[in-house]
């Protein structure tokens, strides 16, 4: 019995280690598998890992590409989990979470690892390859062609955004220095999808989506490393692959003003709008008053920058005779005109930051000593407290963004007020830029709040770094410099301020319009000083966030949060064309704000919460079904075997060339069989005889042709280009100078400089179509504005097209308004979708004409024209009702509008509409703007019927002047109230005083009268030089007396009615 008993302890022993033996390898194989075999609905997941990164530790660029992956997370607060390749390929595990994959090197990577990486896309998982290997075993995830060479392209450069891969950002041009050495065009697929092309060939894809079974392989096909530039597009790409995953912004975007306040000069040299003005005359006089204007209309807080003196002194004394040269009258006294504005900046509600004693960057090779900085700061700082220029500041600007870890130490230590340090996010560490949002390394006690962006005018490269930034923080740093203004008007080819047609657009219309685009973009959007904006970043940077999953709703929320600590909380969030309807209404079955703009494929979207806390349903980020099946896995290693088989390169060895380098001396890796040819190329062109080409009058096209591949391979291009130039020159015929156009097509000009005098040539031998694009690119110059007016026309005829029609008009526009004329007055706005781009210019030129109805009429095509031009324009017709028709609908969607309401309320008012004219202006928040309407609104209301006065007085009383209101409401009570009034009057002429009277009546009103009953008193005085009247003596009178008065009404006129008696100290009766 004892031993039976034994044998069944042994025999369940040994089948319960085999239960868990089996529980542990079915959890083993599940942990592999991509989040679609999650564990059950009802549990919630806890360690959510959305983003595996594998990394070499031992190389270079994957440090780096770590870093900037790293630091987007951290921004974005997504949780990331990076594995070193060496222990992916021993076990390559992936989490049950894991929706993205990035994998920047991949020499190294086991094929059981390949293998895993296909098994997750598959499954609906996506895949980052940030920059291309030549390893065969990663073409299909590429998305290359079977049996593709991978042969390199050497001319690409830059990238040209044909989606919106940022948002508002198609169409742009961003980086264009950077030659990519990724896979030539026709390598690729077309399948593929391209989300970005090169600059200087469409066809090329930079970025591109590969879809693999349920998922997707994102590739950027250059060869250049992410740089921080780079993160917003690298963070774009990660969303791809996070659709429906919220996650925190900081919600703040701030405008600097560089220099201003701070001496400028009283010299008029310069013409600016056709006028003539000095520095100071046009920063005080036209920069500053407009910039207020702008602020009031976009509730925008800046943050000015003092600068007390514009030399560039770095040895004492440090006076401020510049600063205090100039006087100004205000309020009848004089004070300074830098001090006035100063106060000014203050009073509007902006901050004065603190930029130095002068523009000299604190660094020990501009200033001889240490001590040279601390004098000129703390003279800095007695002047701020003499002048009283109001609150210690809190910012530090430093000049030009640079500042070295001793001058930055001198400005904390004799500057405690410092809070915030304001560099650039780019730029030189060392130097005191590339700073990021965070405390600032030299002195953790500082919080930095870089500039990202500057000036009125907004480059590609400067709208994507704006973008970008914005992308994965919520947050836009941009400077404008009124001392620069020149500076940006020489980079334009215009003296503008504001827009005018024969000078093209202004610097302030444009820079107006591009922020009320930002405005429409995000309209959560709020633009603080940075004394505000900081604080708030801070908080949002220190946060932590958790992310949470169940079978309902996934949740991201502010660890450790009380659902009663209320307050205003941002996020954004990606949704595709295919699922945004869902994202759209679960946010307005919430009540929650929110706004959304066109992005990647669908729509990023800006929500506003109460709470650090935000869920989306469980159905928006994964896939239409939890479990995949097998079969999309078996068909996808299938094909991928498939494609194995047919690809006779795929087997080859892969071994690194040891140099290979570009035109910038980047290096690439090459494979064998990339190298191989490359010899070949040599060794079949090491007979060509250079001076035999030359020679020959008829040309070789293969000859030559041959002769450049030798020499690019050599890396002499100039060479090559500067033998055919000889040769043209000798044989100048058409097909010769074309055949320039060919070779450019496969080697790229040497240099901009070769490039612009061979398609000056090409021109004069062939209008065809793309030499006229190309010359027009190149020489699209004002003193070539006739030239080019020509070729516009000619590519409009030939390539008829919107762009080509809007480019030609565009340019007539600008530089010659009688053809311009010609074009326009035959066309009709509602029927010319081809300008509507263009619409902006073609209504201001119609304004100048006078020209109002056409000018209303192309404006509607214009998101670009403020809507209170508009209402001009319709003013100007007395077309009210369009008016009217046109603010109810614009309104309803642009509240936070506040100048289309002042306009509209100022409208009313002349129109005698004061109701209506009151509630218009009572929805407007900016105190500022709604102060400007009010004094109107009072002087008008004094005259209004009474009936109208209460009723403003009930509903609007915040928008009466209170003098005003006493005056209205006193004449209200008199008139509809029983009451009392006093009365003294003296008599008498220059010589003497003859009577002293006083009088106290009763008013008694009803609907129709007024009864008054009065008693007086008055004292008569006797006069000395007249005789013979026996009543010219000094007596009391008492009297007492009673009228009657009959309102107005109904057209009859008012009329009185009265009688009364006195007696005097000796019983005499007198009647009145």
């Amino acid at each position: 019995m004892i031993k039976f008993v034994e044998n069944n302890r042994k025999h369940a022993i040994l089948f319960l280690l085999i239960v868990l033996f089996s529980i542990l390898i079915y959890e083993f194989l599940e942990f592999r598998t991509f989040a679609g075999k999650n564990a059950s609905n009802s549990d919630i997941n806890d360690d959510i890992v959305l983003i595996q990164n594998i990394i070499d530790e031992d190389n270079e660029s994957d440090a780096i590409f770590n870093i900037h992956l790293k630091k987007v997370c951290d921004y974005t607060k997504l949780p990331l989990r990076s594995i070193q390749i060496a222990s992916w390929n021993e076990y390559p595990a992936i989490d049950k979470s894991t929706k993205v994959i990035t994998l920047n090197n991949a020499e190294g990577l086991s094929d059981k690892g390949v293998v895993s990486l296909l098994e997750f896309v598959s499954n609906g998982g996506t895949l980052i390859l940030p920059k291309i290997y030549t390893d065969t075993r990663f073409k299909y995830f590429y998305g290359l062609k079977k049996a593709a060479e991978m042969s390199i392209d050497s001319s690409a450069i830059g990238y040209l955004f044909t989606t919106n891969l940022l948002p508002n950002s198609r169409g742009l041009k961003y980086d264009e220095t950077t030659r990519h050495l990724g896979f030539k065009a026709n390598q690729f697929d077309e399948s593929i999808r391209m989300l970005a092309t090169a600059i200087n060939n469409q066809k090329y894809p930079v970025l591109l989506e590969n879809r693999i079974g349920r998922g997707k392989v994102i590739t950027f096909n250059t060869t250049d490393p992410i740089e921080k530039k780079d993160r917003g597009v690298l963070f774009s790409s990660l969303l791809l692959g996070l659709e429906g995953i919220p996650y925190p912004i900081a919600n703040v975007s701030t405008i600097f003003l560089d220099d201003f306040p701070s001496p400028y000069s009283d010299e008029k040299v310069e013409i600016i709008d056709n006028k003539e003005y000095s520095q100071l005359d046009f920063v005080h006089g036209v920069w500053w008053p407009d910039m207020k204007k702008l602020a009031d209309s976009l509730q925008i807080q800046y943050t000015a920058s003092v600068t007390f003196d514009d030399r560039q002194i770095t040895t004492p004394p440090y006076l401020f005779e510049q600063w205090d040269r100039y006087k100004i009258n205000k309020n009848t006294e004089s004070e300074s005109v830098l001090d006035w504005l100063s106060h000014d900046i203050s009073s509007e509600g902006h901050e004065l930051g603190f930029k130095g004693y002068n523009h000299v960057p604190l660094q020990l090779k501009n200033w001889k000593h240490e001590e040279y900085m601390s004098r000129a700061l703390k003279t800095a700082k007695r002047k701020w407290n003499k002048d009283t220029l109001g609150i210690k500041p809190v910012t530090y600007i430093p000049p030009s963004g640079k500042v070295s870890q001793v001058g930055f130490q001198q400005v904390v230590m004799n500057l405690d007020s410092i809070k915030y340090f304001s560099s650039y996010y780019l730029g030189d560490r060392e130097n005191g830029s590339y700073r990021e949002f965070d405390t600032e390394p030299w002195d953790k006690t500082i919080f930095d709040f870089p500039k990202i962006t500057n000036g009125f005018l907004l480059n590609d490269n400067e709208q994507v770094m704006h973008q970008s930034l914005y992308l994965y923080t919520g947050i836009w740093t941009h400077s404008v410099n009124a001392s620069v203004f020149y500076m940006d008007s020489l980079q334009t080819g215009t003296k503008n301020w504001k827009t005018k047609k024969e000078d093209g657009d202004g610097l302030f219309t444009t820079f107006s319009a591009y922020l009320a685009k930002n405005k429409s973009t995000y309209p959560l959007s709020k633009f603080y000083a940075v004394k505000k904006a900081a604080p708030i970043t801070q908080e949002w940077r220190e946060s932590i966030y958790e992310h949470k999953a169940d079978s309902y709703n996934y949740t991201v929320q502010q660890a450790d949060f009380n659902e009663n600590d209320k307050g205003e909380f941002y996020w954004f969030v990606y949704a595709s064309n295919e699922k945004f309807l869902k994202v759209e209404n679960q946010f307005k079955v919430s009540g929650l704000e929110f706004s959304k703009t066109p992005f990647l494929r669908g729509f990023l979207y800006n929500v506003k919460t109460n709470v650090p806390k935000l869920l989306i349903n469980s159905d928006i980020n994964t896939s239409d079904t939890k479990f995949l099946t097998d079969i999309v896995l078996q068909n996808t290693l299938k094909e991928f075997e498939e494609y194995k088989a047919y690809d006779i390169a795929f087997n080859e060895k892969v071994e690194p060339k040891e140099e290979q380098k570009d035109s910038i001396e980047r290096p690439v890796i090459v494979r064998k069989h990339t190298r191989h040819i490359i010899h070949q190329q040599k060794k079949q062109t090491e007979s060509f005889d250079k001076l035999a080409m030359l020679n020959e009058k008829e040309i070789d096209t293969s000859a030559w042709v041959q002769y450049f591949d030798r020499m690019i391979v050599d890396e002499k291009p100039e060479e090559a280009w500067q033998a055919f130039k000889e040769y043209v020159a000798k044989n100048p015929s058409k097909d010769n100078v074309l055949f320039s156009k060919n070779l450019s097509k496969k080697y790229g000009y040497a240099n901009n400089e070769e490039k612009n005098e061979w398609l000056a040539k090409q021109y004069l031998a062939s209008d065809s179509l793309p030499i006229l694009k190309d010359y027009y690119k190149a020489f699209n110059t004002e003193e070539n504005a006739s030239e080019i007016a020509k070729v516009l026309k000619k590519i409009d005829q030939k390539e008829p097209n919107y762009i080509n029609h809007q480019n030609y008009v565009k340019h007539l526009l600008v530089y010659d308004s009688e053809k311009a004329e010609s074009e326009l007055d035959n066309l009709i706005a509602d029927e010319t979708s081809s300008l509507w781009d263009i619409a902006d210019k073609i209504s201001h030129y119609y304004a100048e004409k006078g020209a109002y109805k056409k000018a209303y009429d192309w404006s509607k095509y214009s998101q670009k024209v403020p809507f209170t031009q508009k209402m001009d324009w319709l003013t100007k017709l007395n077309d009210y009702e369009t008016i009217e028709k046109e603010y109810t609908n614009y309104i309803t969607l642009h509240q936070e509008d506040d100048a289309a309401k002042a306009a509209m309320s100022k409208l009313l008012l002349q129109r005698n509409n004061i109701n209506e004219s009151w509630e218009t202006a009572s929805t407007i928040n900016n105190q500022g703007v709604k102060d400007s309407v009010k004094e109107l609104l009072n002087a008008k209301v004094i005259d209004a019927e009474r009936v109208t006065q209460k009723e403003l007085l009930e509903k609007y009383n915040d928008l009466f002047i209170e003098e005003i209101q006493q005056q209205i409401v006193t004449d209200i009570r008199i008139e509809e109230n029983n009451f009392s009034e006093a009365e003294a009057a003296i008599f008498g002429d220059e010589k003497r005083l003859t009577s002293f009277s006083k009088s106290a009546t009763y008013n008694i009103r009803s609907n129709e009268s007024i009864h008054s009953i009065t008693a007086s008193y008055t004292d008569l005085y006797k006069i000395d030089d007249v005789t013979g009247d026996e009543d010219n003596i000094d007596k009391m009178v008492y009297g007492v007396s009673y009228a009657y008065k009959k309102l107005p009404k109904d057209g009859n006129k008012e009329y009185v009615i009265s009688a009364g008696v006195e007696i005097d100290e000796n019983q005499q009766l007198y009647g009145n």
